[in-house]
């Protein structure tokens, strides 16, 4: 079979593949969905499926350049400006309407400078193959692909470089792109030059396998490169941590809590049996981002300044993930909320960062066939409860030879509430809300004032979601018994905040300082090897989620400056000797609607100053621990003395920020998908 032949029917195959992928276009404008080629970028690496996407537009631009250069005579002089800027036409008509994914950059001008070097050099290519032998197009269209990948892979170094944290990513990603371009290279010119019909195909294939997957690897490659690598150590004190937060979650629906709690929790009151039970926990914030960079840090949302949706976690602060990285501890995260995600900057330590929602690679012909049937795992978008145990599973089995430190975030019981249908109370539903409930705005905005039969159902929506949430948890606290590392791990169960559910007239959490948003549920598992026969099973006193880090640091062993902390580890109290332990007030602020206030928590009073308006409300927790009646009007002593103590807190906050320098949260500019589940959970309009 003569050699043109054999090309020809690659370079059709490759435009049939064209052809399909316009079509997909086409299909994803009229269903409006995101088109398969935006979603191969994200799949595949987007230098790949820009280059590819970028060379089939190419072909179909050359070729009809070339035909028409034949009818038309004018045409034929100025052949390559006409090309040029043909091709350069279609590839911003793309560009402009979204059609393909130039994932490098945002910047125009070096969208420009991209398609720019494309352009010249493809141009370049093809026309010594048109002009001169016209016969020989199709070497013309295998020659290109190589060529044109070490001109992107040049351009995607420049880039990327600038986004490099070490060296050694940098000599990486270097050696990766001259060993992929330099593969490319060779076998474009042993196609070119070899003789063999059979050694043609065989190298065209090659070519195309390489092509896709080195360059594949390459991205992955680089992508997950962690300055935080393990380290093994044989002599740690402890061995495994677990920190299990479970978001939006109030200790009254517990049964380790309270024996008239709505469900019956067995997991979460095991864990409460072997361990240490807090019955006075007190959240930094009413809201996810804000409770979590406390806890992370030990430091108040004054001094983390990371306390609105788009807010980044400064640098410059050191998480507990970073300590117990620098201990030789595998740390990994794993959870659901997409105002964790690693753009909020809460990864920093993690050698491993699995967060939830990811990409949605959307819903056309094309995105079917590659995530939704063929690698349906390995592209989840999004990760329900039990998709996170199973994750969660997997790592301690592929990690329980390590010293590990595992976060795993449960998203549930937060809104929506959309529990199992096996977990619903065994009552009549209430048929104006069904078996699920997800309109928090209109009740925020009074669209939807519910019945008080209505409101009981909400609250028993949310309490089958603990109940799936419990379950799960027995799941991986079985799967730690089999691998016999249960009894000497430390296990922290603890939430960021709670939910209100009309207690002061209003429905979710992030509004108001009230309890039924910052306590919380803290249970602290010691491994068996610490336990002593003092050990204090319940806790009654009033202690801040912001002495996670400098207990977990205090158990294991790890130095640190405890004078930089205001909050002191829970372990005096965990072990008996309460005496050590100096119980000081608690802090809470950083509210996500209406206006910010803050609250002193100290004696068992509570004192609540508003920051614009400076209203004031004052409680007797002892007496009125639901938080009904001010006495800030009849008791201006405990006013004054509530007073002060937000002072001395905020002269605390200010001689740590001294300290600390350069601590300056960032606000990031969230993607679209990012805004639309932030916007699915409340946290923005």
């Amino acid at each position: 079979m003569p050699r043109l032949r054999i090309t020809s029917i690659i370079s059709i195959c490759l435009t049939i593949g064209f052809v399909i992928g316009f079509l997909d276009i086409i299909y994803s404008i009229l269903v409006d969905t995101p088109p398969f080629f935006k979603e191969f970028a994200l799949i595949i690496p987007p230098f790949t499926a820009t280059i590819v996407l970028v060379t089939l537009i190419y072909w179909l631009v050359a070729s009809t350049t070339y035909l028409l250069s034949l009818k038309i005579k004018w045409l034929k002089k100025p052949y390559q400006m006409w090309n040029f800027l043909l091709f350069l036409l279609v590839l911003i008509i793309l560009n402009r309407f979204q059609l393909t994914n130039f994932a490098f950059v945002d910047i125009i001008l070096f969208k420009l400078i991209v398609i720019l070097f494309a352009s010249l050099l493809l141009v370049q290519v093809y026309n010594n193959y048109i002009i001169h032998n016209p016969k020989q197009f199709n070497k013309g269209i295998i020659t290109a692909i190589p060529v044109l990948t070490l001109k992107f892979l040049f351009v995607v170094w420049l880039l990327t470089y600038f986004e490099f944290k070490s060296n050694k990513e940098f000599q990486i990603f270097l050696i990766l792109s001259i060993t992929l371009a330099s593969t490319f290279l060779l076998l474009s010119l042993s196609i070119l030059y070899s003789k063999r019909i059979t050694f043609l195909i065989i190298n065209t294939v090659v070519l195309f396998i390489l092509f896709i997957f080195s360059s594949t690897a390459l991205w992955f490659r680089i992508t997950s490169i962690s300055k935080y690598q393990y380290k093994h150590d044989e002599h740690k004190k402890i061995k495994n941590i677990l920190f299990i937060s479970i978001d939006t979650l109030r200790p009254d629906f517990l049964s380790c809590y309270n024996p008239d709690a709505p469900i019956r929790t067995p997991y979460i009151d095991k864990l409460a049996e072997d361990g240490t039970i807090f019955l006075n926990a007190v959240s930094s914030a009413p809201w996810t981002l804000p409770s979590f960079a406390s806890i992370m840090t030990g430091f108040s949302p004054f001094v983390h300044q990371t306390k609105r949706p788009g807010n980044s976690l400064a640098d410059t602060l050191t998480t507990l993930a970073e300590y117990l990285y620098q201990a030789d501890y595998y740390t990994a995260a794993i959870g659901d909320n997409a105002i964790l995600k690693s753009q909020s900057n809460l990864n920093q330590g993690f050698s491993e960062y699995n967060f939830f929602p990811k990409s949605n690679f959307g819903n056309s012909f094309g995105a079917l066939i590659v995530y939704k049937k063929l690698f349906k795992k390995h592209f989840l978008s999004n990760a329900s409860t039990k998709d996170l145990t199973e994750l969660a599973i997997q790592l301690i089995k592929k990690h329980n030879k390590k010293n590990f430190f595992l976060w795993l975030h449960y998203l549930d019981p937060h809104m929506p509430y959309t529990p199992p249908v096996q977990y619903l109370p065994l009552i009549p539903i209430a048929p104006s809300i069904g078996n699920a409930f997800c309109n928090m705005d209109d009740i925020r905005v009074g669209r939807f004032t519910p019945t008080e039969k209505e409101k009981e159902w909400i609250r028993y929506l949310y309490a089958a979601e603990i109940k799936y949430v419990d379950d799960n948890l027995g799941i991986l606290i079985r799967e730690l018994e089999n691998k016999k590392i249960y009894e000497e791990s430390l296990i922290i169960l603890f939430s960021d905040h709670g939910e209100e559910f009309w207690e002061h007239g209003s429905f979710e959490h992030g509004h108001t300082l009230y309890q039924e948003l910052l306590h919380v549920p803290l249970i602290v598992k010691l491994p068996m090897s610490l336990y002593e026969s003092n050990q204090v099973p319940v806790i009654n006193t009033m202690v801040s989620t912001q002495s996670l880090l400098p207990t977990v640091l205090d158990i294991c062993g790890i130095d640190f400056n405890r004078q930089q902390y205001p909050y002191i580890s829970l372990i005096p109290l965990i072990m008996g000797t309460a005496e050590k332990f100096h119980e000081r007030p608690i802090n809470s602020t950083a509210l996500l609607y209406y206006e910010d206030r803050e609250s002193v928590i100290w004696e068992g009073n509570k004192y609540i100053r508003f920051l614009y308006s400076n209203k004031e409300e004052l409680y007797d927790l002892n007496q009125d621990s639901k938080e009904n009646r001010s006495i800030i009007s009849s008791h201006s002593g405990l006013k004054q003395m509530g007073e002060k103590l937000l002072k001395l807190q905020h002269d605390q906050d200010q001689q740590i920020l001294n300290a600390l320098e350069h601590v300056n949260s960032t606000t990031i500019k969230l993607d679209k998908e990012s805004l639309e589940r932030l916007k699915s959970l409340g946290y923005i309009k």
